[in-house]
């Protein structure tokens, strides 16, 4: 009844359907990808670190990885907000398995070109959607920056 509620909501407000559900590994890379986005830097180094993410998450293979990135991008095209994403892994992953998100995310903050306030709050936002704290935020980005710096 509320797919079927949303999808008529979603014709109503937008004249086209609500998107079609996303699997996990879509998800993160359109996270990564809507985070990556809000730094100046070459689109191709934004991706190297998006396909090292998924390989290092859900451990997939180049072919994977760039049919993820694909439907990734189409789906963050087509996205007015995180919450669909978020949903979709909070769905799939519990919190413990979410923390590798919290930390391909951190690391596309600390080392991902340009950091800025609007890349830092889209951190947080993102992250508060996936069910972290602040502390646990700022305790990955330290993380992240530590091990950069050896």
């Amino acid at each position: 009844m509320s797919s079927f509620l949303s999808l008529n909501l979603a014709d109503l407000w937008t004249g086209r359907p609500a998107p079609a559900a996303v699997s996990a590994p879509v998800a993160v890379a359109a996270l990564l990808i809507e985070l990556a986005e809000c730094g100046a830097e070459p689109e191709e180094d934004r991706h190297d670190r998006i396909r090292a993410a998924l390989v290092e998450i859900f451990g997939l293979g180049p072919w994977e990885v760039q049919g993820v990135l694909r439907e990734a991008e189409a789906a963050q095209w087509q996205s007015v907000d995180s919450y669909r994403f978020t949903h979709a892994i909070k769905t799939e992953l519990d919190r413990e398995q979410r923390w590798p998100i919290l930390r391909a995310l951190a690391r596309e903050l600390e080392e991902g070109g340009t950091r800025t306030a609007v890349k830092t709050a889209t951190l947080a936002r993102i992250a508060a959607l996936l069910g972290f704290t602040q502390d646990e935020v700022v305790g990955e980005r330290l993380a992240v920056r530590d091990a950069h710096a050896h």
